[in-house]
């Protein structure tokens, strides 16, 4: 429904702010719960990341003023690490489910083991995937940092 509706793209102008923010919260809702429903059923995604050209939800208070908004999209969040109070969480988060389903579709598709690339290979999707991870975690500021559990390296 979330395609039907074409909430993935921002191509119409003609929506006030609030329902603009709106279509952009309704989607990134639909897509976190497209990758944990997808993943814990062993089912594909019904979302894909090449169709979605819509940027990430505005902070609380631009919306609950009904301010015009431009912000992150998932690509270039860690470009914006150093507005954490201005954007909030919630675009992190999304970007977090993104790079974890992106994780997730490698294993449920035979993960390292079916690909003719080894894992140190940069054209392997599991090269790719664990070095956007990195690269997501390594910019992300002190106050908003990854858990390391005490058994990781």
């Amino acid at each position: 429904m979330a395609h039907a509706s074409q909430l993935g793209s921002e191509f119409n102008q003609r929506h006030s702010p609030r329902q603009k923010e709106i279509r952009r919260r309704t989607f990134w809702a639909c897509f976190v719960m497209d990758r944990l429903i997808s993943y814990s059923n062993n089912r594909p995604l019904s979302i894909d990341m090449v169709s979605v050209r819509i940027q990430l939800p505005c902070p609380e208070n631009r919306f609950a003023f009904e301010e015009d908004y431009s912000g992150p999209s998932p690509d270039n969040i860690t470009l914006h690490v150093n507005q954490l109070s201005q954007l909030g969480i919630v675009p992190f988060y999304i970007t977090m489910v993104r790079l974890w389903g992106d994780m997730a579709i490698v294993h449920l598709t035979g993960g390292r083991r079916r690909s003719k690339f080894s894992p140190n290979d940069p054209a392997g999707e599991f090269y790719k995937c664990d070095k956007a991870i990195e690269n997501f975690v390594s910019g992300l500021p002190p106050n908003l940092s990854w858990y390391r559990s005490k058994l990781s390296p």
